[in-house]
């Protein structure tokens, strides 16, 4: 090979690779990566969790047609009367089924029910929750935007032989649950 043909491929060559380098410079000078960091927080409003009672009442129920019962619920209350009239007899009862309503935004309720009476040997008292005809169900989860009933019974468990009063309490616990969000 001549000496100007060695000369021009020394040249091609460090030209290239000089092309090379600029390349590679420009592409790591090009390239800067900004980055945000922060914090994100949230806190619970009391005023997003609504669960009450809907006003609604769909059924009651007796042993005897001369028992009466006087329940009710004011439509978004937290209370609710149940008052029957006319136990006489061992065994007589009566019932009533409440609808109650989880109207939070994204929240789910698990509802806990308990029931007590004054008199414990005269009268038995429960609460379950049901669905609207009575039925009991086993689920306390009340999704948001969903209904669900709650049964109160009283029964009289000896005849009298006075007239026996007593006050019954059935209380419902609505807690808080997050929503599970759906597998993507």
């Amino acid at each position: 090979m001549t000496t100007i043909k060695k000369q021009n491929k020394q040249i091609l060559i460090i030209l290239s690779i000089a092309i090379l380098l600029i390349g590679i410079g420009y592409a790591s000078l090009a390239n800067n990566v900004l980055s945000v960091t922060g914090e994100v927080s949230a806190t619970a409003d009391q005023n997003n969790f609504k669960v009450y009672f809907t006003g609604n009442v769909p059924k009651s129920s007796t042993s005897k047609d001369i028992i009466s019962i006087d329940a009710s619920s004011t439509a978004k209350s937290r209370s609710a009367t149940i008052n029957i009239y006319g136990l006489n007899n061992k065994g007589d009862y009566g019932y009533a089924i409440f609808e109650i309503q989880n109207d939070s935004n994204g929240i789910d309720a698990e509802i806990l029910v308990t029931a007590e009476s004054e008199s414990t040997d005269m009268f038995k008292t429960s609460v379950i929750m049901c669905d609207a005809n009575g039925n009991a169900i086993n689920n306390s989860l009340v999704h948001s935007g969903e209904k669900t009933y709650v049964k109160v019974f009283a029964e009289l468990l000896k005849t009298p032989v006075s007239i026996e009063k007593t006050t019954i309490t059935a209380k419902l616990t609505a807690t808080p649950k997050e929503v599970s969000l759906p597998n993507e």
